[in-house]
């Protein structure tokens, strides 16, 4: 029912790991317990009882079996829940006294030797005192519990006998079963633990609930050895560690997403540098833009060399015109060839503003790439010749 692994935490170095309602519950000594209660399971021991949620401020009971639990006071067990998750002890029932009947349950913990209780079944560790008296003083529990106290019990060894200390199993039916009820000192974590004196005869557990005081203890008492017993119990008994460690399979789960999201990163990052080269070296090998310059009125324009001045030659066969004549029409073109380049150069940066407003009947045409330059410079952009007073047309 339990295993023990390493745990650095306590100066015990152990813990356990118990299942209980269900639930796999990892256990140290010196442990602060707490927690959320929760439900247990359907399908399970004690389906829809709440376990856990105790402290170790609330370890200490009375000598009244059913006692140590957080909440709620009487005497009894039957239909508890279990806030520190082990059951309660159970009694070998040898009296029929009406009295005592709470001190045996209905069966549903099952006999003290019962495997499935949480812990294992149960078990006494036995103390004698070294002094005169030989005062003897038992602890019952489940077995796990059992184990780690003969370990923390021994800070009681300079009131010990030492060859008394070992866990033995508690005996599964009578006759002459010990402890007994009615031997009871302390009851601890919810009657899951209890100390008792032998000898010892508390005649008020087996009478009615306030029937009569407890019984004193006998006057040879090792009351040293109780004390140091009871305190160390109420101090080193197991509960449940209330930030569980990971188990093996969860420490192997970590591990592997942790080397997946590596690897995810890593891909990641080879995608992003092998698109940001990509892109790299499309930039390079992309042509360089057009120059813009800004034109007289801030806009921005593509600078295009102006185009060559072009002076068609006179077409003599259907102009017959004098030497003077020839000499005032050549000055005319000139200085209408020369206008035209102007403009040219003008519109070209921005300043005509013929550019911004297109002339009607003709679509304005968006300036040219620079790949066509050349194709728009071979283009004369003279379409008729002034001769003077009259304009001369083709026919």
């Amino acid at each position: 029912m339990f295993t023990s692994r390493l745990s650095a935490r306590h100066w015990s170095s152990d813990s356990v790991t118990i299942v209980a309602g269900g639930a796999s519950m990892t256990f140290n000594p010196y442990a602060d317990g707490g927690g959320k209660p929760v439900a247990i399971k359907k399908g399970k021991a004690f389906a829809g009882r709440l376990q856990g949620g105790g402290t170790r401020s609330q370890i200490f009971g009375t000598r009244d079996y059913g006692s140590g639990y957080p909440m709620g006071v009487g005497r009894g067990v039957d239909g508890r829940w279990f806030p520190f998750y082990f059951w309660p002890v159970v009694w070998l029932g040898y009296s029929t006294d009406p009295g005592d009947t709470y001190l045996y349950a209905t069966g549903e913990y099952g006999l003290p030797d019962n495997t499935t209780r949480p812990g294992g079944g149960l078990s006494t560790i036995t103390y004698v005192s070294n002094a005169a008296s030989s005062t003897t003083f038992r602890v019952l529990t489940d077995s796990a519990t059992a184990t780690f106290l003969s370990t923390s019990l021994t800070h009681c060894n300079p009131f010990l006998n030492l060859s008394s200390v070992s866990p033995e199993p508690y005996p599964a039916s009578p006759p002459g079963g010990i402890p007994l009820p009615v031997q009871a000192l302390q009851y601890y974590r919810a009657s899951s633990v209890v100390l008792t004196l032998d000898g010892y005869n508390n005649t008020a557990a087996i009478l009615p609930a306030g029937a009569a005081s407890n019984t004193f203890l006998p006057g040879s008492t090792d009351t040293n050895l109780l004390t140091c017993l009871n305190s160390t119990i109420g101090r080193s008994v197991i509960l449940v560690e209330k930030h569980q460690p990971l188990s093996d399979h969860a420490i192997f789960g970590i591990v592997a997403a942790s080397v997946i999201v590596a690897l995810l990163l890593v891909c990641a990052g080879c995608v992003v540098y092998e698109e940001c080269r990509r892109r790299r070296d499309i930039a390079r090998a992309r042509p360089p833009a057009p120059l813009q310059v800004k034109n007289s009125i801030g806009v921005m324009a593509v600078a295009r060399p102006p185009p060559a001045a072009v002076l068609p030659s006179p077409n003599t066969s259907r102009y017959k015109m004098s030497s003077s004549e020839w000499s005032d029409a050549s000055i005319s073109e000139d200085s209408a060839s020369l206008i035209r380049n102007a403009r040219s150069i003008d519109g070209a940066l921005g300043d005509d503003q013929q550019q911004q407003q297109p002339q009607p009947g003709r679509p304005r045409q968006p300036p040219s790439p620079w790949w066509r330059w050349g194709r728009r410079n071979a283009q004369p952009a003279i379409e008729s010749i002034e001769l003077g007073s009259s304009k001369a047309t083709g026919s």
